[in-house]
Formats: C-alpha cells, sequence, structure tokens
C-alpha cells in the first residue's frame, strides 16, 4: 500500500460521525447548488462554480456563481465584482454564456483540480478533486498551493485505491470527508 494510501485511510478513520455523514453528502449539496443557480443546465452551473473555485473559500465561490449566473441571465454587460481571477472570471462568464464547460475547463493538464470539480459537482464520483487541503491529507509535507501533472494524479489514484479498501465509499466522497476533516469546516 502507496504511504498516501494510508494516510488517507487514517484521516478517513479519525474523521467524526458527523463529518463522515457532512462529506458523504457535499458534493451532492453542490450540485443542488448548481441546480439552483441554473435549473435548466446543471453542467451550466457546475461549470460556472469549477471555474471560479481556485483560491477560494466555498461560500465566496457559491455567491460569486450566484451573481455571474444572475448578470448574464438578466442580459447585463456589467460584470459583477466577485473574487478570483480575471482568468477565472472570465471563464465562469463564458460558462455562463453558453459555452462547453467541457471545453473551457477540461484542455489542460495544468487545471486537473478545476475539471474535476466539475466532474464531481456533476456526479462522477471516480474521479478526485485534489485541491491543497486534499493533497495534505495524503502527503503532509505537501504545501504548494497548487498541485499539478504527475503528483495530482499519483494522489488521485491513492484516494482511489483508498475508497476500495473502506466499505461503500467512492473516491469523490473519500475526498470530501478527508476534506472537511483536515480543515475542521465544512465550508
Amino acid at each position: 500500500m502507496h504511504r498516501f494510501t494510508k494516510n488517507i485511510l487514517d484521516c478517513y478513520s479519525a474523521s467524526t460521525c458527523v463529518e463522515l455523514e457532512a462529506g458523504r453528502e457535499w458534493y451532492d449539496r453542490a450540485e443542488l447548488w448548481a441546480r439552483t443557480i441554473c435549473p435548466l443546465d446543471v453542467n451550466r452551473g457546475a461549470g460556472v462554480i469549477a471555474a471560479l473555485s481556485p483560491r477560494q473559500t466555498w461560500s465566496n465561490n457559491k455567491i460569486a456563481a450566484a451573481k455571474i449566473v444572475k448578470a448574464v441571465d438578466n442580459f447585463s454587460n456589467i460584470v459583477p465584482t466577485v473574487t478570483g481571477t480575471y482568468q477565472n472570471v472570465d471563464k465562469a462568464l463564458r460558462i455562463a454564456r453558453g459555452e462547453d464547460p467541457v471545453k473551457i475547463l477540461g484542455g489542460s493538464k495544468r487545471n486537473f483540480k478545476v475539471f474535476r470539480f466539475f466532474q464531481n459537482i456533476t456526479g462522477n464520483n471516480r474521479v478526485v478533486t485534489v485541491d491543497t487541503w486534499a493533497a495534505r491529507v495524503a502527503f503532509p509535507d505537501c504545501y504548494t498551493p497548487y498541485i499539478r501533472g504527475r503528483l495530482y494524479l499519483e494522489l488521485e489514484s491513492c484516494y482511489q485505491e483508498a475508497a476500495r479498501w473502506v466499505d461503500k465509499i467512492s473516491p469523490r466522497d473519500l475526498q470530501a470527508v478527508c476534506w472537511i476533516h483536515i480543515r475542521g469546516s465544512f465550508e
């Protein structure tokens, strides 16, 4: 067993019942939010959320995604003030205006996390969103703010392996449980 997999399993085992339940429900709640802001197209809502997600809290992300979608749906030419980089806000606007989120988010090996986040929100429970917190669960000495390339794929594989050791949990939901546990927060 890979040492990263063992660390993931140790984190999962240390999680409280409340954290376990919250983690198993986290992505379903995120999908519900995507459907709330875009009732006719969950991919559009999830794409906007994912595009805005880097270096954002979940509560700021939700507010920003709702503002972007509302502005576009109201045919506003004014870009709402939201947190995030110019590039991320631009991607969110393009998706909100109807461009395919898979094309906007999925084309870069540098940005596995954003595309996986989109996939997780839209129901893919096999891939894993590896952000800095998920990376620290598996690799406690990891302090880089961006997980990319081979390291990303290795960490994702370890979450997938760990999920096979745990009864009835997907890699996506295992990541969410560990994310909640290590951060000490559901947001």
